[in-house]
């Protein structure tokens, strides 16, 4: 995978579409990572990584915008799940504002479980 839109870009460093290590960049400098795992069914499993100084400043919103065009668009998914440490409210805002929906959450693990279908956007 490699996607290139304004300043960001997203390339694959795994040569396997069942499970995509993603390397993001701003301006072509690495921001952080995104991991996507095909689980089957048409469902993949994602997750997301932004520095620390890079974060607040919209870029995973829009990172996350991108992956998900692409898994629904060119890669046929039905459904993207991700999980969460349940006390990451700003990540929980984020998904939530994509469209993600909790599905599930696992108090004693301190995890909260999300969903996106297609059907959803």
């Amino acid at each position: 995978m490699f996607i290139k839109k304004d300043e960001l870009t997203i390339r694959s460093v795994t040569p396997d579409d069942n499970y995509m290590e993603l390397i993001i960049e701003v301006d072509g400098q690495p921001v952080g990572e995104m991991n996507c795992h095909n689980m089957g069914n048409k469902i993949a499993q994602i997750s997301i990584e932004i520095e620390p100084a890079m974060r607040d400043k919209g870029y995973g919103t829009r990172f996350l915008r991108i992956l998900i065009d692409e898994l629904f668009t060119n890669y046929n998914y039905v459904k993207i799940i991700l999980d969460v440490d349940i006390n990451n409210h700003r990540a929980r805002h984020v998904y939530k504002k994509l469209g993600f929906r909790e599905v599930w959450a696992k108090p004693e693990d301190s995890v909260v479980y999300y969903e996106l279908k297609t059907e959803m956007l």
